[in-house]
């Protein structure tokens, strides 16, 4: 056996030379944008996630680990991007597409919801600070309806 700087090409037993496997395991998936972007379009047009995972080359359980959110909410980031794509194509000056957005805008779906009525303020309030509010409100009406007889 000598000492050189070549790469050996074969190992002891005279076979060819095979780098040994890593042997810390499978590597970590890497998350990116893409897969993101893929999860939710495959999951907005119907498929199951078995089919997805199958699609994209993962595991089920990477899949539900990792893209939980665009499991839950494909449908809506799929609608949501191709509304902002429409209105972006509008401010461009797409003819076509600023009258798709306008009848978007105009199909009730583009008002904004209807504001909440205002919450009573003494709702989270103790039953000690109700009464102590109380008794520092301004009472109502004369003195005769205050005295009880």
């Amino acid at each position: 056996f000598q000492l050189s700087d070549d790469f050996p090409t074969e190992d002891l037993a005279g076979g060819p030379y095979q780098e040994l496997p890593d042997p810390r395991g499978r590597k970590k998936h890497r998350i990116t944008e893409e897969i993101r972007k893929n999860v939710s379009d495959l999951r907005a047009s119907g498929m199951s996630q078995k089919e997805v995972a199958e699609a994209i080359g993962i595991s089920e359980y990477i899949l539900t680990n990792y893209y939980f959110q665009e499991l839950n909410g494909g449908v809506a980031q799929a609608r949501a991007r191709a509304l902002l794509n429409l209105r972006n194509s509008a401010e461009g000056g797409n003819v076509s597409a600023q009258k798709a957005w306008l009848k978007q805008l105009e199909s009730g779906r583009g008002v904004p919801p209807v504001p909440k009525a205002p919450a009573d303020p003494d709702a989270g309030l103790g039953k000690k600070e109700r009464a102590l509010q109380a008794g520092r409100r301004k009472p109502e009406g004369s003195w005769g309806d205050l005295i009880k007889h």
